[in-house]
């Protein structure tokens, strides 16, 4: 498989995961307040309180987890992915002499693809900090790591 291949099914994946991602935490989010919603009607008050307010700080970690997902969405579909980068950049598929990355957002563990692990790396993380602006035969360290680049993609 070629680079722009590769990175194409990198995005792919990459925004297929985030969506997932998305769609079990609204659904998550719907069965826990469907679960209150149902709530025996026998419940003292004060039991009840408490419910509603689990709830509400529940409800509030999970809008901030959707609405964070909801961005990195919105953040990957606007990427021109057949631009080919000239530094490493959001967007890009850096070849390192340590292995693959793909600038965009975070997933946490590699991307396994025909042979290719392709580390996905958001733009706030030390990788990217230490490596943005870097060309091709540059080399920068990064978590005490050194890395040249060897393709940009």
């Amino acid at each position: 498989m070629n680079p722009t291949e590769l990175k194409a099914q990198v995005y792919q994946t990459l925004l297929g995961t985030k969506r997932e991602l998305l769609a079990e935490a609204q659904a998550y989010l719907k069965r826990q307040m469907d679960d209150v919603n149902r709530s025996d009607a026998d419940d003292s008050q004060d039991r009840m309180s408490e419910s509603a307010d689990d709830l509400f700080r529940s409800v509030e970690n999970h809008r901030a987890h959707l609405d964070a997902l909801a961005e990195e969405i919105d953040l990957l579909e606007q990427l021109n992915i057949h631009e080919p980068e000239a530094r490493v950049s959001l967007g890009a598929l850096v070849e390192t002499d340590r292995g693959w990355y793909y600038v965009a957002v975070s997933l946490g563990s590699p991307i396994r693809l025909n042979g290719h692990s392709v580390m996905a790396v958001s733009v706030r993380s030390p990788w990217y900090q230490a490596a943005r602006t870097h060309a091709v035969g540059e080399t920068f360290a990064a978590g005490g790591q050194t890395y040249t680049v060897l393709g940009l993609y």
